[in-house]
């Protein structure tokens, strides 16, 4: 018998069923809870979550406000390894290009050095919420930005 020494730790991508209704398939669901999961750590989290609060309330969830936190960064060739997907660049860019024409995430260029070309992205929770709404679903670990007591 065999003892590992220095076992490494394994590393779990979680399909979720709502993602996949919503995007349509498991890889872009996948990539979508991936985007999720580093929202959920940027720095600026907290005013992340508020400005999603404040444009869902102020805008009665159709917003065009300018959004400027919870912005990350994330290549193809890292996503592709994060989400164990082994996608080349540009199958990944095309699943990820999905998800910004279906509004689940938002991209941008640097804003402050206008030369510097590396795409950032935003995850758009309302439009998520929405979304799953529409199929009978929620978010896990986010609240309805609908109000049933009051329907």
């Amino acid at each position: 018998m065999s003892i590992i020494k220095d076992p490494r730790k394994l590393r779990r991508v979680p399909i979720k069923e709502e993602l996949v209704e919503i995007t349509g398939d498991y890889i872009k669901a996948v990539i979508l809870q991936q985007f999720i999961y580093w929202s959920e750590r940027t720095k600026d989290y907290d005013q992340f979550v508020l400005e999603e609060r404040l444009c869902a309330e102020r805008c009665g969830y159709d917003y065009n406000a300018e959004l400027k936190n919870g912005w990350i960064y994330k290549s193809a060739e890292q996503l592709s390894e994060e989400t164990l997907l082994g996608l080349k660049h540009t199958a990944m860019r095309t699943h990820i290009k999905v998800l910004v024409e279906k509004g689940f995430l938002s991209e941008r260029t640097n804003p402050i050095d206008r030369r510097d070309r590396t795409i950032q992205y935003r995850v758009n929770i309302l439009a998520i919420q929405l979304d799953l709404l529409e199929h009978n679903y929620v978010l896990d670990g986010y609240s309805s930005p609908i109000d049933f007591e009051t329907l």
